[in-house]
């Protein structure tokens, strides 16, 4: 059983999550509320009765009796949410998103499901709500006690996983450190071999064209190059470190079959680009198992039917397919 949170209230996670339920298949157990998943399927004509596509309930003990009889498709229904206000950033949601979230890694802790998939949350929202933290992966760092987490970018065409993510820029160069670089490598390296044999893992640098030996910038030298270096010393397969503009192209043509970017948008566009609807964003380094949509709360079409489920139906078959 995977744990599905509903995401944002005000965003289109519940949307997605109706349009999920539609596809039929099972075995998950829905974090979220059942009022909110009404009110926008009232809005949306997505299910023709909610009651009966799903088994709702309440309580962890209800939970744990609708497992036991075979119940493969449930709402966890941690109630209504007040104030709702769709396409907007409000505490009341952000509070909700952050409920369903902290539920999700209880029932993984526990045993009740296998890992979370996650629908997507307002970093405004989360931290109107009080709990500040720069998104998904640095909130389940901390839930479950996890030192430093990295996030991969995965799809067919293209993977990337990230050093740093929701920072500024400037503060990219001082935030990198070759540590972290190859945690994010030795990862990345563990979880491909779940997929396949020996992968081959690029290492993207920070400065154009790997600062051109000093002329461009100087921020490689102990970083992206001492990372690789110290890698092969140890036995690992560590390529580059690579300019990024071309080290993404050639990943599509499958020289490697991941990257390591240095910061957010160094790899989240190349992905975005080739894969916007299929990309899966993976949490690394943590104890259980998270996958999630790449995507926002898109305020701008809620409650226009037309957002998709796509990503959220392929991360939730990662995390069945690592986890059967």
């Amino acid at each position: 059983m995977i744990a599905i949170t509903m995401g944002d209230p005000a965003g289109i996670g519940p949307e997605i999550v109706l349009k999920f339920i539609k596809c039929g298949i099972g075995g998950y157990i829905i974090v979220g509320s059942l009022e909110v998943l009404a009110y926008y399927n009232e809005k949306l004509k997505v299910l023709d009765n909610i009651s009966d596509n799903l088994t709702v309930c309440k309580t962890e003990e209800e939970l744990r009796e609708k497992l036991k009889s075979g119940e493969s498709r449930i709402l966890l229904d941690l109630g209504p949410v007040e104030n709702l206000q769709p396409g907007k950033d409000i505490k009341e949601s952000g509070e909700a998103a952050f409920s369903y979230v902290c539920k999700a890694v209880e029932l993984t802790e526990s045993g009740f499901t296998n890992a979370i998939t996650t629908a997507p949350i307002s970093k405004k929202a989360l931290n109107m709500a009080g709990h500040h933290y720069n998104g998904h992966t640095e909130l389940l760092a901390d839930l479950t006690g996890t030192k430093r987490a990295y996030m991969m970018l995965y799809s067919d065409k293209l993977i990337v996983t990230h050093v740093t993510t929701h920072i500024a820029l400037a503060e990219v160069s001082k935030r990198v450190t070759k540590e972290e670089i190859k945690e994010a490598f030795l990862l990345t390296l563990a979880f491909l071999k779940k997929l396949k044999s020996e992968p081959k893992i690029a290492i993207a640098c920070i400065d154009p064209h790997c600062g051109e030996e000093g002329v461009i910038g100087t921020c490689d030298k102990n970083k992206t190059f001492e990372a690789s270096r110290e890698l092969r010393n140890a036995g690992y397969e560590a390529l580059g470190p690579f300019p990024s503009d071309t080290v993404f192209l050639r990943c599509l043509r499958k020289e490697f079959d991941a990257v390591i970017a240095m910061y957010h948008d160094q790899g989240h566009i190349p992905l975005k680009l080739v894969g916007f609807d299929e990309g899966i964003n993976v949490t690394l380094g943590l104890p259980i198992l998270r996958t999630s949509v790449d995507h926002g709360t898109a305020y701008d079409i809620v409650e226009k039917g037309v957002a998709k489920e796509k990503n959220l139906l392929e991360a939730f078959k990662l995390a069945k397919k690592l986890t059967s």
